[in-house]
């Protein structure tokens, strides 16, 4: 009976819920949910990406710099202000390292920002661990996540399925199963993947015994696991409404200049999902050409600040 009930808790501490609910549909012997329809525009009434212009596609050699450096830049800008004694308005800063990383990763997920091969999984590590995510992680994950969106086997979007406290509730929880997701479906990432753990790790440990020692130090990581914690519901749950609905009304794409800004482009999100090749800092850009194309679809975008 022990031994059951430490296979069960075991179990539970590493596999994904969604690698539960794949091994339900195989014992059923059922099929595997089809891809989703979202990032097939034209069968959904959209043009081609190059009837909407090839422009959309170019980053130039300075913007793709800015893009992969901004933000250890805004790092540095947190830990300048924060010297100084500024440190309200340093932790003003944090979440725009957090977001200005989220968008570089992002890109980089979609390899839409022309970087070579070698580089690009130099660039995952680094700037993931500057925000302490794994990127090799997230680059598995999301690329199933644009294939299998509203589906039941989701990685990143299982939280859709759960209310609003559960989804809060799962922040500790989702790093760690993202991670067993891709430590299951995907061998190859494991070495990358245990690197980048404990890289994460290490840092939140070293926080715990010295950061009240060196506080910018320390406030930085406790903000930014707090940040952490806060994704599946802010980077997920928000972006996405119910499952069931519909393709084009499942996913939500904010309008507002305040939120546009400060989120670099990743609140666009549905226009992402239907044409993700397109570089975070062209979505703006590529929302502008749909507006129009959205309104004869009855897409409502959310207005925002």
């Amino acid at each position: 009976m022990s031994l059951s009930i430490s296979r069960r808790l075991l179990d539970f501490a590493t596999v994904h819920p969604n690698d539960r609910i794949a091994a339900q549909i195989e014992r059923a012997g059922k099929e595997e949910p089809p891809n989703t329809e979202l990032g097939r525009p034209t069968s959904l009434g959209l043009p081609k990406l190059s009837d909407l212009g090839h422009d959309l596609l170019e980053t130039p050699p300075m913007t793709r710099w800015f893009v992969l450096t901004r933000p250890f830049l805004m790092a540095a800008l947190y830990a300048v202000l924060f010297s100084l004694g500024w440190w309200p308005v340093a932790i003003l800063v944090t979440p725009l390292v957090y977001m200005t990383a989220g968008a570089a990763l992002h890109d980089l997920l979609h390899h839409s920002l022309g970087v070579s091969p070698r580089l690009h999984g130099i660039l995952l590590f680094l700037i993931g661990g500057l925000v302490l995510e794994s990127g090799h992680t997230l680059q598995a994950t999301h690329q199933v996540h644009h294939r299998k969106l509203h589906t039941a086997i989701d990685p990143e979007g299982y939280v859709d399925r759960y209310g609003h406290l559960r989804t809060l509730g799962e922040g500790p929880l989702y790093k760690h199963y993202l991670a067993c997701w891709v430590m299951r479906n995907r061998p190859h990432l494991r070495p990358w993947v245990v690197l980048e753990a404990l890289w994460a790790q290490g840092v939140i440990v070293l926080a715990l015994v010295v950061g009240w020692q060196i506080p910018v130090f320390g406030v930085y990581i406790a903000l930014t696991v707090f940040g952490s914690w806060i994704f599946p519901y802010v980077g997920v749950k928000m972006v996405h409404n119910d499952p069931g609905d519909d393709v084009l009304q499942g996913t939500r794409t904010l309008r507002g200049a305040l939120v546009n800004r400060l989120s670099c482009g990743l609140s666009f999100h549905l226009e992402h999902h239907l044409y993700p090749r397109v570089p975070g800092h062209k979505l703006h850009t590529l929302s502008q050409r749909l507006d129009g194309r959205f309104e004869k679809l009855n897409v409502t975008p959310t207005k925002t600040l």
